[in-house]
């Protein structure tokens, strides 16, 4: 561990360098905020994210997430069952119960449209029997080569015609286009045939072979009338199954004979199983022969009637009432709509109904990697919908583009989605009843698109970053695209929802935290070092930098996109620091006798000092006093970690000061990965990952003794 130098407020003394520690892991990636109010050169926030979540689990010597570490980790926590229950841990589900997460997948089943599947992107599979009123989460295992433990990244499912269900894993469109940075791991196929039990298929993860193709199932689709036969779009090409799981082999060979390994985006099969559509890494084949390997036809190209070769993601699919008719959705290198398309003849040709490079149509947003989704209505080969960043559209032969749905108004609103559709799926008895996958969990329209409600009901799988309990079991917490939220046991329940959530802001949040001495007071920070405070339970929230963290950080010039996409931060107080040397003055406002007791307001709003009068107060007379309600605010950027005592002081625009000044060169600089006080507030706590030009390390730092370092009575 590094002790750091403590920037003491009069003199910023050095201290020693004690040792750092290099570790080959490391160990520590409803109010809509409008794109327009956000910087002109801000990133990907789906890539930032990733790039977040990446370094936070790769091997700091490799570069990479290795599946055999994975593993590793699964075998420790088998390791682990026997000790926990020695301990007599039991866990209580706490909420949201009413707000979603990240759904990649739907399917209805084929025997009982009551019953529905989602797959939650890192919440697993869940089941509702009553048509996406409410979820149950199903309960699966690994099996000896994870130690029993579940992948819970379920990314993709199918429904064989004979009932059985597969679910595929592996969250692969979460990571940056083109990176080798890849998190969000899957870890094979699972199957069941009674849709209760599922078990991992042992030929999609029993050797190194099957684990590098089965990483990632990004799509999974069933022949209409085979049941023994299945396809898996992965990373290693498409894969097929001819005995319901049992074997695989790759589907597709190019025109010189040789099997397609690039990475499948999707694939899609006509009802009668004769045509198929495939789309690799920016090219698309066709085939109208049942898909046998040697049937395929390449149609991307530079003509005119073909699609694009350059498209960085294609979703594709066919009609279910007319097998020669496909749609085609593509993406430009910014991640923008390139082109819509349709083909009448099979595949052969296409032509464009929905033209890129429009400010008003763009239903990728510029994350068409990340969120890209299209259908066709089961009824109309002429009637589609397509999804991605922000709204549903519908498209048909006589009525053209319409936007279906827009992510603002909340879950009350009949034209909400949330942002971030993934899939698609109509009920085949009902074709006007369609459900939709977002990133905000599963939203269902019974009128073919036109209105639209939320279906979360208990569907627990919001992707928590950060989370503060607070007094009387009030929780604060911050989620990646499931929104800010609070959970207060004592408000009235208004879903009928056990552990239900107030949506606080419907975005991005990583640090947050529940004062213990003012529980009014909610400090909430967003993407890229945003840091806001509320002391109305979330409520009129405000900024709470000056310009002297603002000027130094960037912020104030748009450069705050050098930071991490969450920043670090700790909240310590003390309802009585004895190291305290901050006094509060309070004139009188009548006599007082000696042996009286006077009440001195602290900097934090309805909180006082009891004092009791060795000698009579004077009504005009200053009486003054130790304050000892005392809180510090530390966060960590890239380059620096900040202090201020002032975070519960809403009188006064809060007076940040330097800490700590980390490397911060273009190629050598440090992001600070966690942040913790210790008990008596005496030292800080924090990790970063250092990068440099051909290294990449972890480092421990450790700064203090703040109690030993004051001045006088500036805070």
């Amino acid at each position: 561990m590094k002790k750091l130098a403590l920037l003491t407020f009069m003199s910023f003394a050095m201290f020693a360098i004690v040792y750092t520690a290099i570790d080959s892991f490391n160990d520590s990636k409803t109010v809509i905020i409008p794109k327009s109010e956000m910087s002109q050169v801000e990133p990907n926030k789906n890539v930032e994210l990733a790039k977040w979540m990446f370094e936070r689990q790769a091997n700091l010597k490799t570069g990479e997430i290795n599946p055999e570490a994975i593993q590793a980790v699964y075998n420790q926590i088998a390791s682990m069952n026997g000790v926990k229950s020695s301990m007599n841990l039991n866990w209580k589900f706490l909420g949201p119960s009413n707000i979603g997460g990240k759904v990649r997948a739907i399917l209805i089943d084929k025997n009982n449209t009551d019953i529905i599947y989602a797959g939650g992107s890192s919440g697993g599979l869940w089941k509702s029997t009553t048509g996406g009123t409410s979820w149950k989460k199903v309960d699966y295992k690994g099996d000896e080569e994870t130690g029993n433990i579940p992948n819970l990244f379920v990314n993709s499912l199918c429904q064989a015609s004979n009932g059985d269900i597969y679910f595929g894993t592996g969250d692969y469109f979460s990571n940056p286009y083109g990176s080798t940075d890849l998190t969000f791991q899957g870890a094979g196929i699972w199957k069941s045939t009674d849709g209760k039990t599922f078990n991992r298929l042992k030929s999609t993860w029993s050797s190194s072979s099957s684990k590098n193709i089965f990483n990632y199932v990004i799509k999974l689709v069933a022949h209409p009338s085979d049941a023994n036969t299945v396809y898996a779009a992965t990373i290693k090409g498409l894969r097929v199954s001819k005995d319901g799981g049992e074997t695989w082999t790759n589907a597709v060979k190019d025109a010189n004979g040789n099997y397609i390994e690039d990475v499948c985006q999707s694939v899609a099969i006509s009802a009668d199983g004769k045509n198929m559509i495939v789309s690799f890494d920016g090219l698309v084949y066709v085939s109208n022969n049942s898909g046998s390997s040697s049937s395929w036809t390449l149609v991307s190209g530079d003509e005119d009637d073909l699609l694009p070769e350059n498209s960085l993601r294609t979703e594709i699919a066919i009609a279910p009432s007319n097998k020669n008719v496909m749609y085609a959705q593509t993406t430009n290198e910014d991640q923008e709509l390139l082109n819509i398309y349709r083909s009448t003849d099979g595949g052969k040709k296409w032509s464009v109904i929905g033209p890129g490079g429009s400010s008003s149509f763009n239903p990728l947003g510029t994350s068409g990697y990340y969120n890209n989704v299209i259908a066709v209505f089961p009824d109309n080969a002429e009637k589609i919908i397509v999804g991605g960043e922000q709204s549903l559209w519908s498209w048909s032969l006589s009525q053209g583009w319409n936007m279906l749905t827009m992510p603002i108004g909340g879950a009350t609103s009949g034209m909400y989605v949330h942002q971030s559709q993934h899939d698609i799926k109509f009920n085949p008895n009902k074709p006007e009843v369609v459900f939709c996958a977002s990133s905000g969990g599963v939203h269902r329209s019974v009128d073919g698109g036109v209105s639209w409600n939320t279906l979360n009901s208990n569907l627990a799988i919001s992707q928590i970053v950060h989370f503060s309990y607070g007094n009387s079991n009030k929780i604060l917490a911050s989620s990646n695209e499931g929104g800010i939220v609070y959970l207060n046991p004592d408000k009235e329940v208004t879903s009928g929802l056990e552990n239900e959530a107030e949506m606080l802001l419907d975005t991005d949040g990583g640090f947050c935290a529940i004062s213990n001495i003012a529980s009014e007071v909610f400090l909430i920070s967003l993407p890229y070092g945003t840091l806001m405070r509320s002391e109305e339970y979330g409520g009129n929230m405000g900024g709470m930098y000056n310009m002297r963290i603002s000027g130094k950080l960037g912020m104030e010039n748009n450069n705050k996109f050098k930071h991490p996409y969450f920043i670090a931060g700790d909240l310590w107080e003390s309802f009585y620091d004895k190291n305290s040397i901050e006094t509060r003055q309070m004139i009188a406002p009548i006599d007082y006798p000696a042996g009286a007791t006077v009440k001195v307001q602290s900097h934090i709003k309805e909180h006082y000092m009891s004092v009791v009068l060795d000698e009579p107060l004077l009504k005009g007379d200053t009486i003054e006093t130790i304050d000892h309600y005392q809180t510090r605010l530390a966060l960590g950027f890239r380059g620096s970690v900040w202090l201020t005592t002032q975070a519960l002081d809403f009188t006064v625009e809060p007076d940040w000061k330097p800490i700590a000044y980390l490397n911060d060169e273009d190629d050598d600089y440090e992001m600070v990965n966690v942040l913790k006080w210790s008990a008596d507030g005496a030292y800080i706590y924090f990790s970063t990952t250092r990068y440099q030009e051909d290294a990449i390390s972890s480092i421990l730092y450790r700064v203090g003794n703040f109690n030993d370092y004051r001045e006088g009575t500036d805070r």
